[in-house]
């Protein structure tokens, strides 16, 4: 069975990347990490896309991309645009905004045709994107109840097997990362979006959990850091975009993807 957040590369759409102005060859092209984290479900870097919008327009978008799988497990390209603005797509209060953009992981029950589901909810510093996950997707109640075997997993190892009480796991259900004493040393772990599986485990305390959100989430550098296609079509990386650059960057109409809640953009096989 194929792990439902991992790909092979003989199943990257192409033809949705190419419909974004991403050729085969460019993507084959790739700098090795960025291909790395699109296989793995990751997100990646701030990247410029040429789509064509339905006005037949094509159109430079500043976005970052992942793969995905629908339902029924078909690999599909999402697109998340640069946005100036955070969009409070799910009616998030101004206090739980202000979580999120210290780096935080909220929780938040929405009611979704009628019934109510448990999400998590990220913010995307660079893109202003609200990344957000069903919570019965994560499978969070596994792993918290085979928190050994996460830990293993993660190069942690301890003579006796760690137990989380029961308000511990309350407190990873609710967003908030816990520390544990693992043998003679701290490990941190808890829900983080930027995760391919949704879960982390840092070795280390409470503030070095933070200190790696913010290099993860790129809040302790301000800017926009990505790669760019040159003329010779190989990918060259920038550390900043400029900000005339940006302004006139248009955002294209393309169909808008109502999955978790979230607005991002995916191509192709007409769904």
């Amino acid at each position: 069975m194929i792990n439902k957040t991992q790909f092979l590369a003989e199943e990257i759409p192409f033809n949705e990347f190419q419909q974004v102005g991403i050729s085969r060859k460019d993507v084959m092209n790739m700098p090795k990490d960025m291909i790395d984290k699109l296989l793995k479900g990751g997100f990646s870097p701030i990247i410029e896309l040429k789509p064509t919008a339905f006005t037949g327009e094509q159109v430079n978008l500043l976005a970052k991309i992942q793969l995905v799988r629908t339902p029924a497990g078909i690999p599909e390209l999402r697109i998340y645009p640069v946005s100036p603005t955070i969009r409070n797509s799910v009616n998030l209060r101004e206090d739980e905004i202000e979580q999120l953009k210290e780096g935080k992981t909220i929780s938040k029950e929405l009611r979704q045709d009628g019934k109510r589901k448990l999400v998590y909810v990220e913010l995307d510093h660079e893109t202003n994107h609200l990344i957000i996950a069903d919570a019965k997707r994560l499978r969070l109640s596994d792993k918290l109840n085979n928190i050994n075997g996460e830990l293993q997993l993660n190069g942690v190892s301890s003579i006796r097997d760690i137990e989380l009480g029961a308000n511990q796991k309350q407190q990873i259900r609710e967003g908030k990362p816990v520390e544990l004493d693992v043998g003679h040393q701290k490990v941190t772990v808890g829900v983080s979006l930027k995760e391919s599986n949704g879960f982390k485990i840092v070795k280390g305390d409470m503030e070095e959990w933070k200190r790696e959100k913010e290099i993860k989430w790129d809040i302790a550098n301000p800017g926009k850091m990505g790669y760019w296609k040159t003329e010779q079509n190989r990918w060259e990386y920038e550390k900043s975009i400029s900000k005339n650059y940006e302004v006139k960057l248009k955002e294209p109409s393309f169909e808008r993807k109502e999955e978790d809640n979230s607005r991002s953009y995916s191509f192709g096989r007409g769904r």
